[in-house]
């Protein structure tokens, strides 16, 4: 699959199709679904994990999928984890460092000539060691030689990307800022200027905001193919501000609160995918509730247990406060800012969720002295080591959040 998309042209319509197709199609070794039962129907489940074997009653049970093979799915996945380790090594062997990783990328400390750069979140230690521009296409070259594609189809499994090359295909400096996980913004500086190059949209990405305007392209980068939502931007170009400030006055770091978001509620836009959700919008209207359609669930300051609320999906913001909301566990109707089940149904505004965004702490990594990383936590993070205690908490395909808080010392 991969090898017949590079054959095509970008604006071939199976293009985007085998792209698809071929993200997804590990998933259909590891598909289990969940079934529950109620408490007096429970099932007995034969549990085989590592060197444990036994028998429990249980009211959850995983069925796998027709094409479910776990063997395939791991070493699909543990592929590419071995080829970022590898990377990796190749960087910390050069005496380099990263900003961060993600699925099948690396964000390198580098520039033309390398050498040490300043790093304004290492507090005295003020700065790291880049590696050359030269460095980064030969760890591309070696890793290449692994590229199990017929080359003539796909030259590069791992390659520099083009929104390091402004518009004239010139390589240009790219600067950046890394939150936690997958929480990044990648930026230019021109002068005084900051120009958004690629804003992580992760954590943001779930929010709806009725934004109009056209989406943003950014002016000098040579990928003009990518766009981002216009707020997006304007979210990573105000926590920037912040960030700066409070290098220059850490005693108002805090200051800034992405004001010119005002009250605007929070609200995810989600297709209809689930039984229960379909039900809960057809209790608004039977015409609204089709599978796939699409619904909104607002995001809640502390919701009561099992509520999740939802109702038709609407572009106008003056009825998200106003109108009712069906919680999909017991189907009750509810609005917002009322009292239910002991807890007041306030919605979290569009600048809470952007400003936790920017304070979000990185729950894989550990501070630079070790410790677990806060929301104040900056510099060179660690590895997170694991040890396991007993009891050990034994969980399906799915991390139960209970089962995690009432275990957490067993991870």
């Amino acid at each position: 699959m991969i090898e017949e998309r590079n054959k095509l042209d970008d604006k071939h319509p199976h293009h985007l199709l085998l792209k698809i197709i071929a993200n997804s199609l590990y998933g259909i070794f590891a598909e289990l679904n969940k079934y529950a039962f109620g408490k007096n129907n429970a099932k007995q489940l034969e549990v085989f994990s590592g060197e444990h074997k036994f028998k429990q009653k249980t009211c959850i049970f995983e069925k796998p999928g027709r094409w479910q093979f776990s063997p395939a799915a791991a070493l699909i996945t543990a592929g590419g984890r071995l080829v970022l380790a590898i990377l990796e090594r190749m960087v910390i062997n050069k005496g380099g460092t990263y900003l961060l990783t993600d699925t099948d990328s690396m964000l390198i400390v580098a520039s033309k000539k390398g050498g040490r750069v300043p790093c304004a979140c290492l507090g005295n230690k003020r700065e790291v060691k880049a590696l050359t521009w030269t460095d980064i296409k030969e760890f591309c070259s070696r890793l290449n030689r692994l590229n199990p594609y017929d080359k003539d189809t796909v030259q590069e499994i791992l390659k520099v990307e083009k929104c390091n090359y402004n518009q004239k295909g010139k390589q240009q400096q790219l600067y950046g800022l890394a939150v936690s996980a997958k929480r990044y913004v990648v930026y230019t500086r021109k002068s005084d200027q900051l120009e958004i190059v690629k804003p992580s949209e992760h954590g943001l990405g779930i929010v709806y905001v009725p934004d109009e305007r056209p989406r943003y392209k950014p002016v000098h980068c040579q990928d003009q193919k990518t766009d981002y939502a216009r707020w997006v931007v304007e979210a990573w170009e105000n926590l920037l501000n912040a960030h700066f400030r409070s290098i220059k006055d850490p005693e108002n770091a805090m200051v800034s609160k992405a004001l010119w978001f005002g009250d605007f509620p929070a609200i995810m836009r989600i297709r209809v995918t689930t039984p229960n959700v379909l039900a809960a919008l057809r209790n608004h209207d039977v015409a609204a509730g089709k599978p796939y359609n699409f619904a909104q669930s607002p995001i809640l300051i502390d919701p009561p247990p099992n509520c999740t609320l939802i109702a038709p999906f609407s572009k106008h913001p003056e009825k998200w406060i106003t109108r009712n909301y069906t919680n999909i566990h017991g189907g009750d109707m509810v609005r917002l800012y009322d009292a239910y089940r002991g807890k007041k149904l306030q919605p979290r505004t569009l600048a809470n969720i952007v400003w936790r965004h920017f304070l979000h702490p990185e729950a894989k990594s550990t501070g630079p002295d070790g410790a677990p990383c806060s929301f104040w936590t900056q510099g060179l993070l660690q590895r997170r080591s694991i040890k396991a205690a007993k009891p050990f908490c034994f969980i399906g395909k799915e991390i139960e959040r209970k089962a995690q808080d009432a275990y957490s010392g067993a991870w």
